[in-house]
């Protein structure tokens, strides 16, 4: 893609109206719907091996969310975003997505609830453990991080 294209195609997911949605809406509808239909056989056989790239089930994906995911990204100028149905959903992706087994983490004190059960519960089991912080104190954050995977925040 040239520089122009790209230039073109992140201005238009800056704007509300979207071409490529049905009903000439001036805001796109949203995608209500759980599941996906294929028109045949071979497509959906040809999804499930990875060859073709489509909805198939919304809590994975979905044209509303994936339209949010483009917008969000282009707004960051991000090469992509993505969207979850709920912030424990991406606080625990974020943390799953660095850590294993064996890993520190330092967070701070005060965390959102949930984090902390999430902290104390499941990562505990996966054998991670977490030192808290006051984030106030500079000093005590510096020196609970050296070899620490992840810091939360």
């Amino acid at each position: 893609m040239t520089d122009a294209a790209a230039a073109i195609e992140r201005a238009s997911l800056l704007v509300a109206h979207d071409e490529m949605n049905g009903f000439e809406a001036v805001v796109p509808p949203i995608v209500q719907t759980s599941l996906f239909t294929f028109a045949s056989f071979a497509e959906m056989a040809e999804t499930y091996r990875g060859e073709r790239q489509r909805f198939v089930y919304s809590r994975t994906t979905n044209p509303t969310v994936r339209l949010f995911e483009k917008k969000m990204a282009a707004l960051e100028g991000a090469g992509d975003a993505i969207g979850f149905a709920s912030g424990m959903a991406a606080i625990s992706a974020a943390a799953l997505a660095f850590v294993q087994p064996g890993d520190h983490i330092v967070c701070v004190r005060n965390v959102y609830p949930d984090a902390y059960r999430f902290f104390e519960t499941l990562l505990k089991r996966l054998e991670v453990a977490t030192t808290y912080v006051d984030g106030r104190d500079h000093e005590a954050v510096a020196a609970a991080l050296p070899g620490a995977k992840l810091f939360y925040m």
